[in-house]
């Protein structure tokens, strides 16, 4: 048991349930339970159902608090003190990609049948209640398990609909990806919208015509009509036990049977077998990977332009407990989340566009925050990527530098010069007005950041390697 002398700080989004406030001490997660929630939460553990949850790897283990811990905490007014294993690196769906959404969508109503059998239910269907643990799906919000009811509805039916089939759907039947859509409306897509654009054909497949056409109507005829019934109450109120578990059990046969529309092979994602590299130049970027990964065994590692994962491989070889891979190419990405899965490593790729990364949403831009409040690295990698940066992307070398150096206490970090074939091409179509992309400004900027531990020149010197310390003052990042 450990000592808890520090002041909680709660979770600036879990206002939204107070039945289960979420607080942090230190690197430790808690939750506050109302007196409803903790009988609730009481009621699921002595049912089996929470061990049995926890065995199947759905549920995000969770311990009740001790007497003597919990009254550390005797200023919150709470039923029960829980505290949570902690997630590595919170992410949300519109940094997932498709198959991670999907996979999601399956682990919220694979949770929701196996509750059932213990007579248990779901109050809500939103994203949020899912986290990863690498690819590894994890279901963390306690509080909205409940006893079930006879003949009670799923009031989370229509937010499940917004937040997963929706959006998988766009990316599914008409090959739009969904994260501009849950990035700028994080509650959901609503559906209506994905009813307009479905195709024809699409549109009277019977799951779609269920979940997606007649529920979108529902929603527009009792809301017109100013009802105070909720259209997914229509829908589902008179579902017994039995109903409702048939009732999921379609829904997860429209999830499964989604796959992301095929629309030709993206840019980056079979980048590591296009030959950029030669042979020998290829194993010795990988050796001084794996070498300076070495040095640092890192809890966490961001690697930002991941690809398909190559390297966070590596990376978690040489001793990196996670890593966080970041891409803004779809196509490599599933290829990553592929990787990440057969090999069961802990590695997480999500979506990401380093000139625009995910920012503080939400009420008073605070429930949901940015990549960047949401989690501190101990290690960065970022290969290949200053250029796209700096000559595509149009930000100052000098600013592109001190953003990825002061992301992590140490890293390593490519650059690639003007002779590179992959920097000319870039260069083909536009003014070259970057008078200091060169080594030499490079370096000179990059110790202003930090230390230079070791430099390798690669590729006949076109490309050049640095493993680095960070400049502990400077460090700008928030856990």
């Amino acid at each position: 048991m450990q000592h808890i002398d520090r002041e909680p700080r709660f979770d600036s989004g879990s206002f939204r349930d107070p039945a289960g406030r979420v607080f942090f001490i230190d690197r430790r997660v808690f939750r506050s339970l109302s007196d409803v929630a903790g009988r609730n939460f009481a009621s699921l553990k002595s049912s089996g159902c929470y061990d049995r949850l926890v065995a199947e790897g759905i549920l995000q283990p969770t311990r009740i608090l001790e007497p003597e811990e919990a009254a550390a905490f005797s200023e919150i007014n709470a039923g029960l003190i829980i505290e949570h294993e902690k997630i590595n690196h919170i992410s949300y769906a519109y940094e997932w990609p498709f198959s991670l959404l999907k996979t999601a969508a399956l682990s919220h109503l694979d949770l929701h049948i196996s509750c059932l059998k213990d007579g248990f239910t779901l109050v809500d269907g939103n994203t949020y209640n899912i986290q990863f643990s690498g690819v590894r799906p994890k279901f963390i919000d306690i509080p909205s398990i409940v006893p079930y009811k006879d003949g009670e509805a799923w009031l989370g039916y229509a937010q499940f609909c917004e937040q997963f089939v929706a959006p998988l759907m766009l990316s599914a039947d008409i090959g739009v990806p969904f994260h501009p859509w849950l990035r700028g409306s994080p509650n959901g897509v609503p559906l209506e919208h994905v009813s307009k654009l479905l195709p024809l054909r699409k549109r009277f497949s019977f799951n779609r015509l269920i979940h997606i056409v007649l529920h979108s109507r529902m929603q527009k005829k009792y809301a017109s009509h100013g009802e105070n019934i909720r259209a997914d109450e229509r829908i589902s109120r008179a579902m017994t036990k039995e109903k409702l578990g048939n009732f999921l059990l379609s829904l997860r046969n429209l999830v499964g049977s989604m796959k992301i529309a095929q629309t030709g092979q993206t840019e980056w994602e079979n980048y590591e077998n296009l030959g950029h590299y030669g042979g020998a130049d290829q194993q010795e970027k990988m050796v001084f990977v794996r070498h300076s990964v070495e040095q640092k065994s890192p809890d966490l590692l961001w690697d930002i332009g991941c690809n398909t994962g190559q390297f966070a491989e590596i990376a978690l070889e040489a001793g990196a407990k996670s890593v966080v891979g970041l891409d803004v190419d779809l196509g490599a990405l599933e290829i990553a989340v592929t990787r990440a899965a057969h090999k069961s490593l802990n590695f997480l790729p999500l979506y990401f566009d380093v000139l625009n990364p995910s920012p503080n949403q939400g009420w008073a831009e605070r429930e949901r925050g940015g990549i960047i409040r949401r989690s501190s690295a101990d290690m960065i990698m970022a290969l290949a990527v200053i250029h796209h940066i700096v000559i595509s992307g149009g930000i100052p070398l000098r600013q592109a530098i001190e953003w990825i150096v002061l992301r992590a206490k140490s890293g390593v970090i490519e650059f690639v010069t003007k002779k590179d074939p992959m920097v000319q091409r870039l260069l083909a179509n536009r003014e070259d007005h970057f008078d200091d992309y060169n080594v030499n400004a490079f370096e000179a900027y990059l110790s202003e950041y930090a230390q230079i531990l070791k430099r390798v020149s690669i590729q006949s010197g076109d490309r050049i390697l640095y493993s680095f310390d960070t400049k502990n003052a400077r460090l700008t990042h928030h856990g």
